[in-house]
C-alpha cells in the first residue's frame, strides 16, 4: 500500500486509500496530464490469475456502455505491475451512505435500484454477468447518479461451467446449490440488495466487507468456485 501523494506511474499522482479487496487495492489518484481524479485498481501480487481477472474487467469495462455502469480510461503499467484506470466516483458507495444513516428512503432506494438495473440489462445484453452485485459495489457520481462498479468477477455468460465465486450474503440459493451462474443471479443479487438494505424504516445489517470505495473491495464474506469433481454444497453458508 502506497503512502499519500505517491507517483503511481509517470501520470498518477496518488491521493488516497479508497479499498482493499481480494484482488488488490483501490486508490484515488490524480491524473496530472488530463488534470482530473481517477480510480487506479492494481494487483496486491502478480499471479497469473489475477492478471487473467484484471484484464477480462478491463475488456468487460470497455465493452459495455451504459450510463449506469463506470467507465474505463485505460490499462497502464508501473513497476511490472498492471494498473486498471477507471471512472473515480466522488459520492461514495450505497453501502457507505446506508452506513451513515442507517436507513435509505423508499423512494431514492427505488431510483437506485432501478438505475443499476438498466446497467445490468445493458450488461447481460453484451453477454456478461457481474457476479458481485451488492451495495458496496454501487457507487455515485458528482451529480449523484449511481453506478455499478467492481467488475473483477465479470465473466462471459457462456464461458463459465462452473460458480465462478461472489459474496456469499448476496448469492441466490442456485447459486449456493452450484448451479452454474446466470444472469438471473445478478438480478437476484440486486433485489436482495434492495430488501436487505434499502427498504425505508430497516436498519441495515453489518457489512459483509471489510473495506470499501471504488471496487466495493473487501474479501470477507467472498466464496471461492468449488473445485472441479466436487459434489456443490447445498447447506447454508455457513456449514458449506
Amino acid at each position: 500500500i502506497l503512502g499519500a501523494s505517491t507517483i503511481v506511474a509517470p501520470i498518477f499522482l496518488r491521493r488516497r486509500l479508497l479499498g482493499v479487496g481480494g484482488m488488490g487495492v483501490v486508490y484515488q489518484a490524480r491524473d496530472v496530464t488530463l488534470e482530473r481524479d481517477v480510480a487506479v485498481k492494481t494487483l496486491d501480487g502478480t499471479s497469473a490469475a489475477g492478471l487473467a481477472r484484471l484484464k477480462q474487467e478491463a475488456r468487460t469495462l470497455a465493452a459495455v456502455t451504459h450510463p449506469a455502469i463506470s467507465g474505463i480510461h485505460g490499462v497502464e503499467s508501473w513497476r511490472g505491475r498492471p494498473l486498471l484506470v477507471v471512472e473515480f466516483l466522488p459520492g461514495g458507495t450505497l453501502a457507505e451512505r446506508v452506513r451513515r444513516s442507517g436507513r435509505i428512503r423508499a423512494a431514492e432506494a427505488a431510483g437506485v435500484a432501478a438505475t443499476i438495473a438498466g446497467g445490468l440489462a445493458a450488461l447481460h445484453d453484451a453477454g456478461f454477468l457481474h457476479g458481485d452485485v451488492k451495495p458496496s459495489n454501487v457507487g455515485f457520481a458528482a451529480d449523484g447518479s449511481a453506478k455499478l462498479l467492481d467488475f473483477g468477477l465479470a465473466r462471459l455468460a457462456a464461458g463459465e461451467r462452473f460458480f465462478a465465486g461472489g459474496t456469499v450474503g448476496y448469492l441466490s440459493p442456485e447459486l449456493l446449490a452450484g448451479r452454474p451462474a446466470e444472469a438471473a443471479d445478478d438480478v437476484w443479487a440486486l433485489a436482495w440488495s434492495c430488501t436487505r438494505w434499502c427498504r425505508a424504516g430497516i436498519r441495515s445489517p453489518a457489512p459483509p466487507t471489510s473495506r470499501s470505495g471504488f471496487g466495493g473491495g473487501g474479501s470477507a464474506g467472498r466464496v471461492r468456485p468449488p473445485r472441479p469433481g466436487r459434489r456443490p454444497c447445498s447447506r447454508s453458508p455457513s456449514r458449506c
